[in-house]
């Protein structure tokens, strides 16, 4: 098998070839090559590949010719051409490697490479800028990126080794057989699954405090058609609305007032369409559902430091206080989820927090700071702890627009979603 990396600011991309005849994956692999090839000695039978090329239409033309003679032999081909036609812009230049580790820190220099290509001075400034800050948080945190073209599978691939990293019980006492989705799958995440995840601990959250946080998105999943394990959602039916999408895409919202509720004019209901979803729940669960997704994706000795997590996410333990949490409305949405974690090196800055996580799901971004850690100083609860570690974080924190608040609620509640809609004109 022979993995191509191609790597580009729009988006990144893996494609996984196992070829299938006589030759094996080789002969695919310089197959799949022919049209990247930048220099080409026909005498003395050499050939290169550059490794920052263009998306130029004559490249999108090679690159069809080649799938339609291929896609026989390897029928993934076909996401090579859709990545070229429809994922990256025209002439935007790219980065292609074959059978290439590559580390988060070399790809984050590679896409500012990208950057930096045709940019004007100010452009370069401002990646260069980028770079520098990255390069600032390296000092201090070993930094994984887990989503869309990172397929992983976290922790002891062999069953009868498991120990679940949540209960702390193996086989027989309990059994691996499910699929543990890191991140829940109705999110649209496909890649990143826990492989020490027993099947009492995935059914006990996927019932609980990740049905509560699912409910926060139902709106967000149907508008944005969001996949999950049966497709995309097609209708959702809330305490006071029935909202669902037709196969060409139509939205219709059924409204129902409540007795005495106070009756909006049009304008109004454009301007601020309160919805309610029929789950409760404290919105704690939130923050809980989010740390859950983090520790997830921990390796096995940072897991030592967060005995006090673990407990309280198992609902073993009560706690009254969290660390802030920062939200943003992205406006790129993801189709799949990401968690990017920064794990703080041995005996580096004790004062910034163990293990930071920026988690994006569709059009939101969440920094969350995995709490109760022992190798933590203090909990980022109030204002002055945490606005050292945001500031620290400059990479989210210079940029505007972060809503910043608490998440400690024990008490149940039906959450609402603000719905503004702009009537066609």
């Amino acid at each position: 098998m022979s993995v191509f990396h191609f790597i580009a600011n729009s988006k990144c991309f893996d494609l996984e070839v196992t070829g299938n005849d006589e030759h094996g994956s080789n002969v695919s692999k310089y197959w799949l090559l022919s049209p990247f090839v930048t220099y080409r000695d026909e005498e003395k039978d050499i050939a290169s590949v550059a490794y920052f090329q263009q998306n130029t239409e004559e490249l999108r033309d090679k690159v069809s010719d080649l799938v339609k003679k291929l896609a026989t032999i390897n029928p993934q081909i076909h996401r090579l051409r859709t990545y070229f036609e429809s994922e990256l812009k025209p002439n935007e230049w790219f980065f292609i490697a074959v059978d290439e580790t590559l580390n988060q820190a070399q790809i984050d220099q590679i896409l500012i490479e990208l950057l930096s290509i045709d940019a004007d001075e100010q452009q370069k400034e401002q990646a260069n800028k980028t770079l520098e800050v990255l390069q600032k948080l390296r000092s201090v945190y070993d930094i994984k990126s887990y989503g869309e073209f990172t397929k992983e599978w976290v922790g002891e691939p062999d069953k009868r080794k498991r120990v679940c990293r949540y209960c702390h019980r193996s086989m027989p006492e309990v059994t691996f057989k499910k699929v543990a989705h890191t991140i829940s799958e109705a999110l649209g995440n496909k890649c990143i699954k826990t492989n020490d995840e027993c099947d009492e601990c995935n059914q006990f959250f996927g019932n609980t405090i990740e049905q509560d946080f699912l409910s926060v998105f139902d709106i967000p999943r149907l508008f944005f058609g969001i996949k999950k394990k049966n497709g995309v959602p097609h209708k959702f039916v809330g305490e006071n609305y029935a909202i669902e999408k037709d196969d060409v895409g139509k939205i219709k919202i059924n409204y129902r007032m409540k007795k005495g509720e106070q009756i909006l004019s049009d304008e109004e209901i454009w301007d601020r369409l309160m919805l309610t979803p029929k789950r409760s729940f404290p919105e704690q669960n939130i923050y809980k559902t989010l740390c859950k997704y983090v520790f997830g994706v921990l390796d096995k000795e940072t897991l030592k430091s967060f005995e006090r997590t673990r407990t309280w996410l198992l609902g073993r333990s009560v706690e009254t206080k969290l660390p802030k949490l920062s939200l943003f409305y992205h406006p790129h949405v993801m189709e799949h989820p990401r968690i990017m974690v920064y794990i703080r090196k041995t005996e580096a800055r004790n004062d910034l927090p163990h293990v930071v996580a920026e988690i994006r799901i569709i059009n939101l971004a969440f920094i969350v700071i995995l709490p109760f850690s022992d190798k933590d100083v203090c909990l980022y609860d109030t204002e002055e702890d945490y606005m050292r570690f945001w500031h620290f974080f400059d990479i989210y924190s210079a940029l505007p627009g972060w809503l910043i608040g608490d998440c400690n609620g024990l008490t149940c509640n039906q959450p609402k979603v603000a719905l503004k809609i702009k009537p066609r004109t």
